[in-house]
């Protein structure tokens, strides 16, 4: 269940952190698959220098089935998901999403790209009345400056603005 102070976080910001989605060891079992996987293209948890060299293509379809991601799809999950959607007004995925993974920048400046940013959404579609939710589980620390996924908060709101100038057709 969102609180009431979660769901005004939501209204502003467009995202809202579900602390505790899942527990610390279902994160670490999550953190230990990936890295087995990374292991097979000779990339190491413990040898940063290995990691410019990732290829994660391809990992989402390699484990994403595996039983231990389930913990994504939580009782918090999907009761923020049921609190924002409306109980039995969504169905829940078959998998719980793709796994993406991203090493921080060996040693390089971080900068805001101009251009290359992304919508999961359309443009051209208001986001209100909410149509779906796009969940982000992080089952590893992210710092500042980490390269984790970039989200705009508010930037529903300039979605909106610009739908609303689209003609009706």
């Amino acid at each position: 269940m969102l609180s009431e102070r979660d769901r005004a976080e939501f209204a502003e910001r467009g995202v809202v952190w579900l602390r505790g989605a899942f527990s610390p060891d279902d994160a670490a079992r999550m953190r230990r698959r990936v890295w087995a996987r990374l292991a097979r293209s000779g990339v190491t948890e413990d040898d940063p220098a290995t990691w410019a060299s990732a290829d994660v293509t391809g990992l989402s379809r390699r484990v994403r089935r595996d039983r231990v991601f389930a913990a994504l799809g939580s009782p918090v999950v999907r009761g923020a998901v049921d609190d924002l959607l409306g109980q039995d007004a969504w169905d829940p995925p078959r998998e719980w999403g793709t796994i993406l993974v991203t090493f921080p920048g060996q040693g390089r400046a971080r900068v805001l790209p101009a251009r290359g940013w992304h919508a999961d959404y359309g443009w051209d579609r208001d986001p209100e009345p909410l149509f779906g939710v796009k969940v982000f589980a992080f089952f590893a620390g992210v710092r500042p400056r980490g390269d984790g996924t970039l989200v705009i908060t508010g930037s529903h709101r300039v979605v909106a603005r610009f739908a609303a100038l689209l003609p009706p057709d």
